[in-house]
């Protein structure tokens, strides 16, 4: 019976790149069952295993919906191995690979889709606001992911752009969300005033709010900020899908401003384009 153990495992090595060593993160499994194979699957193939993100993570292993097994929710380690183009697979590229004794090809298991948790609390509250603003914010459930095939080909999204972010934030931490943002080469301001310095030599800076956070008077400062200086004040779920689809969104349905300046729509628009097209 040992000796069988060892030719199983051996034999499942085989599929292993030599290069490559397997550090292994979870988000989101509670099943016991599925923790069962996760010890297993290291025990196999030689993996180690992460409790918390690091840089040395290759592999973030995520819990499913039931709906699909390519759908997840959105969670601070998901956006953490995606804007460093790691893997984001389903639990099931685990469970499979075990039970069939050797590793499969991980883009049969990416992550498709994320739901987007904003949209679940404080719904009154983000209506209010939002249908003074853009009602976009409350309805996109659920995201497209990119492959990693296409993160690793790309520059960083905010490669270049200027951040400030403003007020308190709800899911994720201020300071998670800004290493996100410096891990996708944007580089993030600590104080408004110098957001608003470089603004007069550079088209790429940005607000960051929540709209869960904020009532009209703050919007009211917020499209003051814009008509001075020309810095538009976007929700902070631009930065979650931005990071999910690896790539610069159109500004539009994030916009948190009150619609005093009809002009800034477009032409803020057409400001991220260019970037997007610069990237």
């Amino acid at each position: 019976l040992l000796f069988y153990a060892y030719m199983f495992s051996a034999t499942s090595l085989l599929s292993i790149p030599a290069e490559e060593k397997i550090v292994i993160c979870a988000s989101g499994i509670y099943n016991k069952e599925t923790i069962k194979y996760l010890r297993r699957f290291c025990y196999m193939y030689n993996a180690d295993f992460s409790p918390e993100w690091t840089d040395s993570v290759t592999h973030l292993i995520v819990s499913c919906e039931a709906k699909s097994d390519r759908l997840c929710r959105k969670t601070l380690k998901l956006l953490q191995a995606l804007i460093a183009e790691k893997w984001v697979l389903s639990e099931f590229w685990i469970v499979q690979s075990v039970n069939k004794g050797k590793l499969l090809p991980p883009e049969n298991f990416e992550i498709t889709n994320v739901l987007n948790s904003e949209v679940e609390e404080n719904f009154s509250h983000m209506s209010t606001i939002c249908r003074n603003v853009n009602k976009n914010i409350i309805y996109e459930v659920a995201g497209k992911v990119s492959c990693r095939s296409y993160r690793v080909n790309r520059l960083p999204p905010f490669n270049d752009l200027h951040f400030f972010f403003c007020g308190t934030f709800t899911d994720i931490s201020k300071a998670a969300i800004c290493n996100l943002v410096t891990t996708g080469g944007g580089i993030v301001h600590k104080n408004i005033n110098d957001l608003l310095r470089k603004k007069a030599n550079c088209q790429n800076c940005f607000i960051i709010a929540s709209c869960r956070n904020v009532n009209f008077g703050i919007l009211n400062k917020f499209t003051e900020i814009y008509i001075r200086y020309r810095i538009v004040t976007l929700d902070v779920s631009y930065i979650y899908r931005c990071i999910a689809r690896y790539k610069l969104l159109s500004i539009k349905p994030y916009l948190l401003m009150n619609r005093r300046d009809k002009n800034y729509t477009k032409e803020n628009k057409m400001k991220m384009l260019d970037c997007t097209l610069a990237g």
